[in-house]
């Protein structure tokens, strides 16, 4: 039984894994046909690493903010897709799991 919970924890990591990467592709193949890459935007889709989404959860969703605000700065997104995207990625992060006694 605990073996088919470690799986399954596994499974559900590599899945967000995958789901990061892919997030990570579609948006810089969306910001590359509209304008280069600025520094700015590089720098915070650093939150898109799922490393940083599992092990840095703060850091992650200040990344995200940035992001988000560069973005609408730039007006790529309106201000409702900004707020709706940051809950949105927010709920997505997974909390930091309690080590087991």
């Amino acid at each position: 039984m605990a073996k088919a919970k470690a799986t399954d924890l596994h499974l559900q990591i590599m899945s967000l894994q995958n789901g990061c990467w892919k997030f990570l592709v579609a948006i810089i193949k969306k910001l590359m046909e509209r304008n280069p890459v600025q520094y700015k935007a590089a720098k915070a889709m650093s939150c898109l690493n799922p490393f940083t989404i599992l092990h840095n959860r703060s850091v992650s969703e200040n990344c995200m903010g940035d992001l988000l605000v560069h973005m609408h700065q730039l007006s790529r997104i309106t201000s409702d897709v900004q707020i709706e995207q940051s809950h949105s990625f927010q709920l997505s992060v997974p909390l930091p799991q309690q080590p087991t006694k």
